[in-house]
């Protein structure tokens, strides 16, 4: 995997670039580009993880996701973030820092997407989780446990940035 060295937040972090879905794509088709958000809600230590239904037209129906989403027009990456884990979970949270930059390249239902995501971690005071109807299931997990779990390809990345984060936090102190 092709590792590019990035600045996010307070110092520099390694962000995984080039995570495909493996889909036959036709030549001729066009990309389409958007940025995204992605929450790593903390609550005692523990990150959410939200599981994609059968009812969500994604490839990753049954694996476990972490909030957020594509930005809209005119809207700042905390904006939309608010409002993706609100719509999602049904929580409020309070930003921390940005701590991982990943891309990806789905073709989903025929559209060819490059979607570039910001992580950003996030604090809440409640766990009372209300899911939207693309999610069936949620799990407040260890992040450090992360590889137990069905987690979504895409969000991978995430996770080890996220650890890798908190390791040079403390071997900075």
């Amino acid at each position: 995997m092709m590792r590019d060295r990035l600045t996010v937040g307070h110092g520099p972090l390694e962000a995984g670039i080039g995570v495909r879905i493996p889909v036959p794509q036709p030549k001729n088709m066009k990309t389409l580009l958007f940025p995204a958000v992605r929450g790593f809600i903390l609550h005692k230590g523990k990150v959410l993880i939200i599981r994609e239904s059968t009812n969500y037209k994604s490839p990753n129906q049954g694996k476990y996701d972490t909030p957020g989403g594509k930005i809209k027009p005119d809207e700042t990456f905390a904006q939309a973030l608010r409002r993706e884990v609100k719509e999602e979970v049904g929580l409020s949270i309070r930003l921390g820092r940005a701590f991982g930059i990943s891309e990806w390249f789905p073709v989903i239902g025929g559209i060819k997407y490059h979607i570039v995501g910001t992580f950003i971690e996030c604090f809440t005071d409640s766990t009372n989780v209300k899911l939207s109807k693309d999610h069936d299931d949620y799990k407040w997990i260890v992040p450090d446990d992360y590889k137990k779990y069905n987690i979504i390809e895409t969000n991978l990345s995430g996770f080890k940035d996220y650890l890798n984060s908190k390791k040079s936090s403390r071997d900075s102190k």
